[in-house]
């Protein structure tokens, strides 16, 4: 996980979102109302080209979904000209002993306790936790009022549904989808989509 070069926008920068729906509209109302972004731009997928191959500075993923988040940046990660800032809601809190990697998004009402690490490009959305000495990894998205709970382990590219609870302890692995308002109680294997209380793999 890299380190966050820096999670404040600089007087005078434009900053661009990859994506254009509405997640996209909801980083660029964090952006420009409440961390001070000079101009926020949302790149849809026909202009990215031309738009994100001529940027220097800031860059934001506006896509609700890991995978596809995944591949946005990969896309770009190349280009040396463009910075992946965490963006941080004022109301987001985040544990002293977290560490959280570049290219995340933490939105309204968002929590992470101690010693917990979160990886690249994670998206926490409204009012959802993540627990203390909990591994979220890159590109994960953890959609409001989701709970993951102490000592879970996310794989790289989980979803976890708007108000789902992962319990404490599990390991739910990489790319599996927790439905929304399951309740994991078991490990999930990667890949798996689990829905209900208990979490079952969806058949």
């Amino acid at each position: 996980m890299p380190a966050t070069a820096r999670s404040a926008p600089v007087p005078g920068d434009v900053l661009l979102v990859v994506g254009d729906g509405g997640h996209a509209h909801e980083v660029q109302e964090l952006a420009r109302h409440h961390l001070g972004y000079r101009g926020v731009l949302l790149v849809s997928r026909d202009d990215e080209a031309v738009t994100l191959g001529a940027h220097v500075g800031p860059a934001a993923l506006g896509i609700g979904y890991p995978r596809i988040r995944r591949l946005a940046h990969e896309k770009w990660a190349s280009r040396a000209e463009l910075e992946w800032p965490t963006l941080r809601h004022p109301s987001a809190e985040v544990a002293t002993t977290s560490q959280v990697g570049d290219g995340c998004v933490l939105t309204y009402g968002s929590y992470v306790s101690t010693d917990s690490v979160i990886g690249f490009g994670v998206l926490l959305n409204w009012n959802c936790s993540v627990g203390h000495d909990t591994t979220v990894g890159d590109y994960c998205v953890i959609n409001p009022g989701a709970t993951v709970a102490g000592h879970v382990q996310l794989g790289p590219g989980v979803l976890v549904g708007t108000g789902a609870n992962v319990l404490e302890g599990r390991t739910v692995g990489a790319g599996a989808v927790v439905g929304a308002g399951a309740v994991v109680t078991h490990d999930v294997p990667a890949g798996t989509t689990v829905v209900g209380v208990p979490a079952r793999p969806l058949v």
